[in-house]
């Protein structure tokens, strides 16, 4: 018969192991919160490592939208975690500066690259080596996710393995963010390229802006070598032009690259009215963790 010493050490051992172990059965996360890679106060990140698990995983790196004027990395935050948990992933969440008179679009490529340098570095102060990197976003994030795995791709310090965009700009130079149903509006359509160019940047002197504007669309990147995509977006987005995604996925196929249009009939901006669509996109970015983050 075991004595009270015995049946305390037994409850001690057993609240242990809960708190190593979740409810999906992978042992517990290492969780670092609000880590630094540059001096604005945007510039963090939130990282979950598999603990106990391969000293070798791969990273998904979630960006968050807001026009490329606000947002918040938090946003993520429990997605981040639960693919970690699911998969054994490395998943971080990033900040990134935002536009302004002083900050235009190459800025925030650039603290995109150096997210995941820094994410890198700090993974391997924990005894874990980044392998690859998925990016995924949704809105200006998911531009910025397709931008830089496009764009910069070989300047990154892992291999790029695929990117995810849900409802995120692909073309810039499309004169549909300039439609009537477009509930941005003109003017601000004007002042976010022009945040974006730094650059005077108006409907009207749209063209002598074409191949700066081109510059900061994913779509004009595009080729045969272009990293695997997939691709999210609603047919009654009054934000970001469905043609945006149509332009890409055809730029896609004529380049022979592997991607995956999910389109949503029923969804504008934040893709919430097709849930069967909602099912298959979320299926889609589990075989692409599995086919190319761990191939």
């Amino acid at each position: 018969m075991m004595n009270k010493k015995n049946i305390i050490c037994l409850l001690l051992t057993g609240l242990l192991l809960l708190s190593l172990v979740g409810c999906s059965g992978r042992e517990a996360r290492i969780d670092l919160a609000d880590i630094a890679y540059g001096e604005d106060e945007e510039q963090v990140f939130d990282l979950f490592l598999p603990a106990g698990k391969e000293k070798e995983v791969p990273l998904i790196v979630f960006i968050h939208g807001g026009e490329w004027t606000y947002g918040d990395k938090n946003v993520y935050t429990q997605t981040a975690m639960d693919y970690c948990n699911q998969f054994g992933v490395a998943a971080a969440t990033i900040g990134y500066r935002f536009l302004n008179a002083d900050t235009a679009m190459p800025a925030l490529l650039a603290d995109i690259g150096a997210s995941i340098e820094k994410i890198c570095q700090t993974a391997k102060e924990n005894d874990v080596r980044i392998t690859k990197v998925a990016l995924r976003g949704h809105s200006s994030g998911g531009h910025l996710a397709m931008l830089y795995a496009y764009s910069s791709a070989d300047t990154c310090c892992v291999p790029v393995a695929f990117v995810c965009s849900t409802s995120g700009p692909t073309d810039l130079t499309d004169d549909n963010y300039f439609a009537r149903d477009n509930i941005l509006g003109k003017e601000k359509v004007e002042m976010l390229f022009s945040l974006a160019l730094g650059k005077n940047y108006t409907y009207e002197t749209r063209k002598d802006y074409a191949e700066e504007i081109k510059a900061e669309s994913p779509l004009f990147y595009v080729n045969e070598n272009t990293v695997p995509t997939l691709l999210q977006h609603g047919e009654m987005d009054c934000i970001i032009p469905y043609s945006n995604a149509v332009s890409l996925d055809n730029k896609l196929t004529e380049c022979g690259v592997a991607h995956d249009f999910v389109s949503f009939p029923n969804s504008g901006h934040g893709l919430d009215n097709d849930p069967d669509f909602t099912q298959q996109a979320d299926d889609l970015f589990a075989q692409y963790i599995n086919n190319y983050l761990f191939e």
